[in-house]
């Protein structure tokens, strides 16, 4: 019976860690509103440093799907743009988050800092 509570206890435990995960999705597009397709995406979680990466489709279209719970900072990148970055991405329980990304034409060591929450 103890063994059967213990189980129990460990299942419930393991449902609640599992289901503790958000999504960030969006359209990355140059400065004349195109979409970019190709253009890699890297979501930081802070606090952790778990790093997560994809990139965007034909349609310019990202989606990083099961990230942890927590702060994270995001960047978009693609040759011959600056590299976007936002710090302070604040991903929650099942939210489902927005950041459309918009990479400016110039130099890949010059970056866009952004700052702020989904």
């Amino acid at each position: 019976m103890i063994i059967l509570r213990i189980a129990s206890l460990f299942l419930l435990a393991v449902a609640c860690v599992l289901g503790q995960t958000a999504s960030l999705t969006g359209v990355v597009k140059d400065s004349t509103g195109a979409v970019m397709a190709g253009a890699e995406i890297t979501a930081t979680q802070t606090q952790r440093n778990q790093v997560f990466h994809t990139a965007s489709d034909q349609d310019g279209r990202y989606v990083l799907q099961n990230l942890p719970v927590g702060a994270y900072e995001v960047l978009g990148r693609a040759d011959g743009f600056k590299m976007f970055r936002q710090t302070g991405v604040e991903l929650t329980v099942d939210l489902k988050g927005l950041l459309n990304i918009t990479l400016e034409l110039g130099n890949v060591s010059e970056v866009v800092q952004v700052e702020g929450q989904v």
